[in-house]
């Protein structure tokens, strides 16, 4: 057996002369980017020429470790240079391990000197060494020399240590060599990432195959994009290589079969993907093969102590039904030799232990004398004084000179590309004062989904909680190493021997199963729970439970943040996107500075919004008769002028509900804030003497009369009907506001102020609603200035390429207006509403709005012929495009609409995964939530002018239950169906078809508006009926308990 591949030679350098070539040869090019953070080759090799000065003036040169905990980034890379620099070798820390670990680390390696920065200083456990926080020491070291320090290195010195699981149960570190990790970039093969302009750097520091992206982008001149800070969210994967271009990355094949599962065209952009850390599925690759056939796929292997990678395999052509894909061969200058337990070769097709040797192989664990020898131990077919190293994975050599993994000869297992010894696992759980004994085993109870389960004994007299032990093993190990879930047991089960029967241990219980149940440990996190409780309609919140997983969306995630502000905690929206967890979200919050807004009366001219701009130029009729109204069932004791007072507080606190608009004789359009609102805006009405039969039809009467003659000019744009029944009857509320200056948002901000006005009001307390939120002028001012100054101009080619909307077909060419308007509701039952909101999004990796526009989607398509279409999406609009603008309890019209084009592929049987990927990726690659379209088109001077407005609009407002839910205490008994005329007769309508929906009452409902003299109601209910049908076999195909 050919047990070498060394065709070809490398430079025998080390790591810094390799990097310095490239910082002459191209020095301008980009060298790291991270977010808006970027250094070229010549900026990054001046900045860690001045630290590898500060280093060595420090005692730093060859064989002496330095600590680096630091977060992904330019000041990371800059740091490792700096210490390789210097001659010495570095220690990954990764700042989000516990203390314990960190602490353990450090005194191990002994490391004189620890570079990090002041903000993570909290993190970091007592230590003997000289910390550096580079943000404090950054002006001195600028003074440093930019030219490069000469150790004297040779590439046999140490590099690197990483630290790895050990088997006694404490972690051990391998010794890594410039020559190693030199090898494994120059010398060519199938396992480097040549050519590529953007290489990512998917994997923590600490984690070993990060050396495989850092030295394959900063040796060949190639620009390394980090990703900061530790994340495994399909969601930020696509929106970061998109936003890079990345063209080669590696992952493990957890990560790896996770996206096949999701999404493969989210690796769209690249051309190579490196896999490995565990076994690797043909199904998986067969699968993204078949979406991406351009994509080289590269299943790799190797240990952290032979540098990484000691072989690979093109996975060209593999069948989905073949067993596991093979590791394929040794890579330039590695040996891999198969031998018995006599150190014999093992023929063909026999089961042998892997031994690697070759210029990969590591110098031995640090500080573990013993342990080096025991596994790093002499070469008998390699040139004298060579070494091999014995990695303990059982391999056979396969009839076409490929490598096949076995199995382990010990305990040792891979779970999420980690190396893990359960062993270290099992002396942690152990250490818990309520435990006598700890199993812990690798399950895989869902092919393809490895978990790690602890079984537990608890000592006599004590009681061992799963989750105090999973907070307990948190604090001390990753975690990655920390369990899914902890199973207590009466005792272990034995085999004959004595020992543990690992494989008669029971499966865990479902509500074991996954992330464990983790309850909230710190006031905000409680606060936060609550909140999420209450905004989801989910009755137990976990602190990891994921927002988005849970039926979160854009429009709750605004009701996440003004309750969470009103609590007393900073948070955005755009937090819930970066931290969709409690755990995250409460931690951030700590962090978050609260936005100063102005608490004066706002007054004077306001420029129109987009939005406003829209509807002035289109609503040509009775642009004063287009508004959005509430009606609500009070309590029986409503006190009047408890009321009066309510309505004027929340006419004071939201400024632009005092709005007016004036057209000038050229028909333009402006608006401007009044200070006040003189006028009264609660109209009591006496109905006593109706009788109640007739009561809603007086109520409209009334209702329409106040909506139809509202003025635009003269104000005031709030109406309030107070509809009195007589004694011992509750009177009715109904509030009409025009549409220019109130969303769906703001509605759920003015009835909880006015029901928080009135409580404070009726009791005799001072009302007080609170610190206001950024101006709708304040809002309208920056945006317009923004794009005056530019903003969005990257956005033009994302527009201008989707294409122009077809019609849809139609019945008879008739009038669209409003009074030709007609609607056909469709509704779903709890449990199918329940399976949409709750289940879809982590069935599918997918939001709400994903899977709702899956189903809409298949359904218009079904019916055009097509299989794609362009619709009109509306958002909330009110996206954080400034830091310093909050407008978490703004009342104004925000809302964004946009086209996007949705695509429907193919599929089998119930089969909706590609068609929710499929809208799930049109929906990431839309710009900025869809703001910049607008602004754009109305406010900008490009060519979105003259494109045409789709046919469909959609518009999903979320669950509304918020917006009705009332107690004991409310001002509030009950909500109501609207009444009145939201727009004149003769207006026309832009769309023809209209799909609004929402959830209420545990049910989602959809209202379709069509036009009868556009289409029959016969034709708009099939269609309708087969969005029902769709949402139907989604909701089935992820709570299989639904009934057909």
């Amino acid at each position: 057996m050919d047990w070498q591949d060394s065709a070809t030679g490398y430079p025998a350098r080390c790591l810094p002369g390799v990097f310095a070539e490239q910082a002459r040869r191209v020095p301008g090019a980009p060298a790291v980017v991270c977010g808006d953070e970027r250094l070229t080759y010549g900026e990054l090799d001046a900045r860690a020429n001045q630290l590898a000065h500060e280093l060595a003036a420090r005692g730093v040169g060859p064989e002496v470790p330095v600590g680096i905990c630091l977060e992904g980034g330019p000041g990371m890379v800059t740091a490792v240079l700096g210490v390789l620099k210097a001659g010495g070798a570095y220690l990954p820390l990764d700042p989000f391990y516990p203390r314990e670990r960190l602490s353990y680390m450090l005194d191990d390696a002994a490391v004189p000197v620890l570079l990090t920065e002041s903000r993570l200083a909290d993190r970091l456990p007592p230590t003997r060494a000289q910390v550096i926080f580079l943000d404090e020491r950054r002006e001195a070291i600028a003074r440093r020399p930019r030219t490069a320090p000469e150790p004297a290195l040779v590439p046999d010195n140490l590099a690197v240590l990483v630290y790895t699981s050990g088997s006694t149960g404490v972690p051990k570190a391998a010794m890594v060599t410039h020559r190693g990790l030199v090898r494994l970039v120059m010398a060519p093969g199938r396992h480097t990432f040549g050519g590529a302009g953007t290489i990512a750097q998917h994997h923590s520091i600490s984690f070993d195959a990060s050396q495989n992206e850092l030295w394959n982008a900063l040796l060949t001149g190639a620009c390394l994009a980090v990703q900061p800070g530790d994340f495994r969210s399909v969601d930020q994967l696509d929106d970061f290589l998109r936003a890079h271009r990345v063209e080669a990355m590696s992952f493990s094949a957890g990560f790896f079969h996770a996206i096949a599962d999701t999404d493969p065209g989210i690796l769209s952009g690249l051309r190579k993907v490196v896999v490995g850390g565990e076994a690797l599925s043909p199904a998986h690759c067969a699968r993204v093969r078949g979406a991406l056939p351009g994509l080289e796929i590269v299943n790799a292997y190797g240990p952290t102590e032979c540098s990484v990678t000691a072989s690979c395999f093109p996975v060209d052509e593999v069948a989905a039904g073949d067993g596991a894909v093979p590791i394929g061969r040794p890579v330039a200058h590695s040996r891999i030799y198969l031998l018995d337990g006599d150190l014999n070769p093992v023929p063909t097709g026999v089961a042998g232990e892997a031994y690697i040797a070759g210029d990969g192989v590591t110098r031995g664990y640090w500080d573990r004398p013993a342990m080096t020898a025991e596994r790093f131990v002499a070469d008998p077919y390699g040139p004298p004084g060579s070494r091999m190293y014995r990695t303990g994975d059982l391999m056979r050599w396969r009839p076409d000179g490929t490598l096949e993994f076995v199995g382990r000869t010990d305990d040792q297992v891979k779970v999420r590309g980690f190396r893990i010894e359960l062993g270290e696992i099992e002396k942690v759980v152990t250490a818990h004062p309520a435990v006598a004994q700890a199993a812990v085993v690798v399950r895989e109870d869902q092919p393809g989904h490895k978990r790690l389960v602890a079984y537990v004994v608890a000592k006599a007299g004590a009681g061992a909680e799963p989750r105090e032990l999973g907070a307990f093993t948190a604090g001390k190990i990753p975690e990655y190493m920390v369990p899914a879930a902890f199973v207590v047991l009466d005792r272990l089960p034995l085999t004959s021997h004595g020992k543990v029967d690992r494989r008669a241990l029971p499966e865990p219980g479902q509500d074991l199963a996954g992330r464990p149940y983790l309850a909230p440990r710190t006031p905000a996190e409680e606060t936060m729970a609550a909140i999420w409780s209450e905004v989801l309609g989910v009755a137990r919140v976990g602190v990891r439970d994921n927002f988005f997983e849970l039926g979160g969306d854009s429009i709750l995630s605004i009701q996440v943040v003004f309750k969470s502000r009103k609590a007393g905690l900073s948070v955005y929206s755009s937090d819930l996107f970066r931290h969709q967890t409690i755990e995250e979200l409460a931690a951030a919050a700590g962090r978050n500075a609260p936005v100063a807004a102005t608490q004066a009366v706002v007054s004077g001219e306001v420029p129109l919004t987009p939005i406003q701009r829209e509807f002035l130029g289109t609503h040509t009729v009775a642009p004063h008769h287009t508004v959005q109204s509430v009606l609500a069932e009070l309590t029986a004791d409503v006190d009047e002028e408890a009321l009066r007072t309510a309505l004027a507080a929340v006419l004071r606190q939201h400024d632009a509900l005092r709005m007016r608009f004036v057209r000038d004789e050229g028909g333009d359009w402006s608006q401007h804030n009044a200070a006040e609102e003189p006028a009264q805006v609660l109209h009591r009405h006496d109905l006593s003497g109706v009788a109640e039969p007739d009561r809603r039809r007086v109520m409209d009467e009334l209702a329409v009369a106040a909506d139809s003659t509202m003025d635009l000019a003269a104000g005031p744009l709030v109406r309030a009907l107070l509809f009195d029944f007589g004694p011992g009857a509750r009177p009715w509320l109904y509030v009409t506001v025009h549409h220019l200056v109130v969303d769906a948002v703001s509605w759920r901000v003015l009835n909880d102020d006015l029901d928080t006005a009135y409580r404070q009001a009726v009791s005799g307390e001072p009302v007080d609603l609170g610190p206001k939120t950024s101006s709708f002028q304040e809002w309208s001012r920056r945006l317009t200035r923004h794009v005056a100054d530019g903003g969005f101009g990257e956005e033009v080619a994302h527009w201008s390429a989707v294409p122009e909307s077809t019609p849809l077909p139609v019945d008879r060419d008739g009038d669209n207006v409003v009074s030709s308007r007609r609607i056909v509701r469709v509704s779903l039952g709890e449990r199918e509403t329940s399976a949409l909101l709750h289940v879809a999004p982590g069935v599918f990796r997918a939001r709400v709005n994903d899977v709702l526009l899956g189903g809409l989607a298949w359904a218009l398509c079904r019916w055009t012929g097509e299989d794609r279409l362009v619709i009109e999406l509306e958002g909330h609009g009110r996206e954080e495009i400034f830091d310093d603008v909050d407008l978490s309890r703004t009342v104004g019209w925000f809302t964004s609409s946009y086209p996007v084009l949705l695509e429907v592929p193919a599929s089998g049987g119930e089969d909706w995964t590609p068609v929710v990927r499929s809208v799930r990726r049109s929906l990431r690659a839309l710009p900025g939530n869809g703001l910049g379209y607008g602004a754009l088109r109305h406010l900008g001077r490009f060519p979105l002018t003259g494109r045409g407005t789709p046919q469909v609009l959609f518009n999903y407002h979320s669950q509304i239950d918020e917006i009705t839910r009332t107690d004991g205490r409310s001002l509030y008994h009950a909500f109501h169906d609207t009444i009145g005329q939201e727009q004149h007769p003769d207006e026309r309508v832009i769309h023809p078809l209209e799909v609004v929906g929402a959830a209420q009452g545990g049910r989602l409902s959809f209202d379709w508006h069509y036009s009868e003299g556009l289409h029959d109601r016969a034709t708009v209910e099939r269609v309708a009926g087969d969005f029902l049908g769709a949402l139907r076999s989604l909701a089935r195909s992820c709570d299989p308990a639904i009934e057909g």
